[in-house]
């Protein structure tokens, strides 16, 4: 090789990195202080700066889990990880992001925040840079603003089940409309606004409580920022993300919880006889645009990716596929349709009251997720969230709708003031569990849905859950509340007592079989709560494990066939693995994380949510979901006067870190750690300060 050649080839190299390599944020005039719990709080004095400094301490800490956020949204996850996440990238290819994201960058990006993202940007390229040996994929370098745009888009539709429903297209059905709310709601959460009144001292409080995966792109990441262009600004994000997603700043607050509305509609496009790919509209022929999603896919056996071409189509409506049926089958779905998540997010946090908050929400950029709310001057507020798209009555829109007329194409959203809201309710609270939102504070106020439009389907297949009608069983309209009873219904574990799951729990408490006596003698004095030194939660879990998740009896509790079959299935495991019937839930439901297991209280179905499996080798409950990042807010006349956090393991997912597991004992005992905004105490406590590339 020349030295020509040599030469040439390292300028490309460099080339390719000048991104990464822009001196357009110095990363000298960015400051990460890194507290106790290796929480990192990054000082600058501009937002772009802030912004690098967040990418920087990410990547410190989630660098991983960031690439596959960004290789989903490049379309690289088959070429990095193989089969099993090739079908993210047909998914990312589906939505058209790619197609549209520079035009949607013009309408839905201010040029502040273009700026804001390519600082961000800067970040993580500079990390990635002086970190090769922790890339996944050389190919998805460098990270653009499309990139981390895109992502947004991507990760909510997928949460929300887009992928589901497109999976049932190209067999020709639609998803169930019960078993798509069942899977939203998996990833369930808690929020609790309370006025002064309702107080024991003259506070207005905010828990945020998500119930999302406690590892992964979805766990959420612990940050506080402060820049001198007004951000100051604490809470938690998903990794990848650009600003905080729920938290608070010196005056207000907010948090989200998941709601299920009907977002999506799927079309059945009417094609012509003769002509391939021309389907009719308004009564013309129109022909569908045609475009191939090349997929690169990993295989262990081969030194290079496998690449497969996959069709879709587009069409007036959206995103286009043909069935294994032959069909045409359209899909409009506000969450691809916009790229305005994150500067709604970047603008919520920068708003410093009420009114200027809502001018935020006027964004118009988050298609998903409830907001509870509340702020130092004592407002409480609690929104149905979303961009409900306005349809034309006289279809069912739950089914699958005729693609041939501009009348069931859509064009329009229900504006914010119309969307199901209660600000300030007499009763002093609103709270939300993922349940109606008429039912979100006290019965007297609650909200009546024929004032609302029914072609959204607010909650109609989710009315009440166990964890709402806990809270109203356990909380009377009317009690004063101290932040310390607050958390004491937050952290409950106890059944709901009217639930079909609580009822089927009392029946079996005077249930009577002589094959299953000596388990049934075990739940016959059950309060219904995950008492970690009692067996009865630790049966009735394997009982409720043979049947469908989130499954309600029809006759309101289980038959005997059912009944018998859980039984027998939880004293087989018991026996099996345990040698004995009556093992304390402690000793059942372990959080774990590298080395590190401890019991974690709370229950499936209950307010302290908890997901998991059944570990084949050991037979224990692993939690893997639930409760996850927890922020404890109070807010006097002054601003924030008190505020507490915890995470389920800690803030790195490192797991050489002193900070991949430090958090656990303070979770599982029911204990968070304080929060300051006070810059002082920060600094004077640090365990380490520094600025992004140092060594």
């Amino acid at each position: 090789m020349t030295q020509k050649t040599i030469a040439l080839l390292f300028f490309s190299a460099l080339f390719l990195w000048l991104p990464a390599q822009n001196t357009q944020i110095d990363p000298q005039k960015v400051t990460i202080v890194r507290d106790q719990w290796g929480m990192p709080h990054v000082y600058a004095q501009t937002n772009n700066e802030m912004a690098y400094g967040i990418a920087w301490a990410q990547c410190e800490d989630n660098f991983e889990v960031l690439q596959q956020t960004v290789l989903f949204s490049k379309g690289m996850l088959g070429r990095t990880f193989g089969k099993k996440l090739a079908p993210g990238d047909f998914f990312s290819g589906f939505t058209g992001l790619d197609q549209r994201i520079d035009s949607l960058i013009h309408t839905d990006v201010s040029p502040d925040f273009m700026r804001y993202l390519e600082a961000f940007c800067q970040g993580i390229n500079d990390y990635a840079r002086l970190h090769p040996e922790e890339i996944l994929q050389k190919k998805a370098f460098p990270v653009t603003p499309q990139d981390i745009l895109k992502s947004y888009p991507l990760k909510i539709a997928e949460f929300t089940g887009l992928g589901r429903l497109l999976g049932a297209l190209l067999n020709d059905t639609r998803t169930n409309e019960q078993a798509e709310a069942d899977a939203v709601l998996s990833k369930g959460s808690n929020a609790f606004a309370f006025r002064r009144e309702m107080t024991k001292d003259d506070r207005t409080y905010l828990i945020a409580n998500p119930h999302i995966g406690l590892t992964g792109p979805e766990a959420f990441y612990e940050m506080h920022v402060e820049s001198e262009e007004g951000m100051s600004f604490q809470g938690g994000m998903f990794p990848g993300s650009v600003s905080l997603q729920i938290g608070t700043n010196h005056n207000l607050g907010w948090t989200h919880t998941n709601n299920y509305y009907d977002h999506t509609d799927a079309y059945l496009l009417k094609m012509h006889p003769s002509k391939p790919l021309y389907y009719e509209f308004d009564g013309q022929w129109l022909k569908l645009e045609e475009k191939t999603i090349p997929i690169a896919v990993k295989l262990k056996a081969l030194p290079f990716p496998v690449r497969v071409k996959k069709k879709i189509y587009n069409s007036v409506y959206g995103p286009t596929v043909q069935s294994k049926g032959g069909n045409f089958f359209a899909v409009r779905n506000p969450m691809i349709l916009n790229v305005k998540a994150p500067e709604q997010w970047f603008r919520m946090a920068l708003a410093q009251n009420m009114e200027e908050f809502k001018k935020a929400l006027e964004w118009n950029g988050l298609p998903y997720f409830n907001i509870t709310y509340a702020d130092k001057e004592d407002n409480i507020l609690y929104i149905f969230n979303g961009l409900f798209p306005e349809r034309t009555p006289g279809y069912n829109w739950q089914e699958i709708v005729p693609g041939n007329s501009t009348a069931t194409l859509w064009q329009n959203y229900v504006p914010l003031e119309k969307r199901p809201q209660i600000q300030n309710p007499d009763c002093g609270f609103v709270y939300n569990v993922n349940h109606s939102p008429f039912k979100c504070t006290c019965e007297a106020e609650w909200l009546n849905p024929e004032n609302y439009d029914p072609l959204v389907s607010y909650n109609t297949i989710i009315d009440d859950l166990p964890r709402s009608l806990r809270f109203r069983e356990i909380y009377q309209d009317g009690t004063r509340l101290s932040m310390e009873e607050l958390k004491t219904i937050k952290y409950d574990a106890g059944l709901a007592k009217d639930h079909p799951i609580g009822k089927t729990a009392r029946f079996l408490q005077t249930y009577q079989h002589p094959d299953y006596q000596d388990l049934l003698d075990l739940m016959k004095n059950w309060d219904l709560s995950a008492d970690p030194n009692s067996p009865a939660p630790t049966i009735y879990y394997l009982i409720l494990s043979t049947l469908p998740r989130d499954y309600i009896p029809e006759n309101e509790t289980l038959s005997d066939q059912q009944l018998n079959k859980g039984l027998a299935f939880a004293k087989e495991h018991l026996m099996k693995y345990f040698g004995r019937l009556d093992v304390p839930f402690r000793d059942f439901a372990r959080l774990k994380r590298g080395n590190k297991e401890v019991h974690v209280y709370g229950y499936r179905n209950t307010l302290a949510a908890r997901g998991g499996y059944l570990d084949k080798d050991n037979g224990k409950y692993y939690i893997t979901n639930g409760d996850s990042f927890m922020m404890f807010i109070q807010y006097d006349k002054d601003g924030v006067a008190e505020m507490e956090s915890i995470v389920p393991f800690g803030n790195s997912n490192r797991p050489g870190s002193p900070h991949y597991s430090d958090q656990m004992e303070l979770f599982v005992n029911k204990q968070a750690k304080k929060l300051t905004f006070d810059r002082e105490a920060i600094f004077n406590n640090a365990q380490k300060i520094y600025h992004p590339q140092e060594r």
